[in-house]
């Protein structure tokens, strides 16, 4: 279990406390002490949580807006804690996989380096193609992520090769 996540909201003059406890894809949501739900995380949020649950509060439509290890609530379309506009939670594109395979791929290679291009590479094409950027733009930008992974490892571990030989 992770540390829970503590939220306070004002309902009609009186503070409420809305505390969000993780246990891997499971979340469980309190209101003022009393178990709420609990909420599982789907299809939508492969390695990193990407999801948006509805809840109620006293009578109060609120929206769960789970981003990563990020946890916040959203009414009427706007972020309680920073009044931002709120974006719903995108599907994963399949398209997407292409380049998170191709980045991927870096990983069997071993070592520090291309697994941290691979891993870092396949996160960024994840986080890029669910964002609100147009989709051509999502592509183009993925592709550059994942041609620049390569290079940095080929030219990282070709410079290594010259020096260590």
């Amino acid at each position: 279990m992770s540390k829970p996540t503590i939220l306070s909201i004002t309902i009609n003059g009186v503070p409420r406390t809305v505390q969000v406890i993780r246990n891997r894809k499971n979340y469980t949501v309190s209101v003022d002490g009393q178990e709420y739900n609990t909420f599982t995380l789907g299809k939508n949020s492969f390695l990193s949580a990407h999801e948006d649950f509805p809840i109620a509060v006293y009578g109060e439509q609120y929206i769960l807006a789970i981003r990563g290890g990020k946890i916040r609530l959203v009414q009427n379309d706007r972020y309680l804690d920073s009044g931002a506009v709120f974006v719903p939670a995108k599907p994963f594109p399949k398209w997407a996989w292409i380049f998170i395979v191709a980045c991927g791929i870096l990983v069997i290679f071993g070592g520090a380096i291309p697994v941290a291009s691979g891993l870092g590479g396949a996160m960024a094409c994840m986080a890029v193609s669910r964002s609100d950027i147009s989709s051509i733009g999502r592509v183009i930008i993925c592709l550059l992520i994942t041609v620049g992974c390569w290079i940095v490892t080929l030219l990282i571990a070709g410079v290594l090769g010259i020096l260590l030989s």
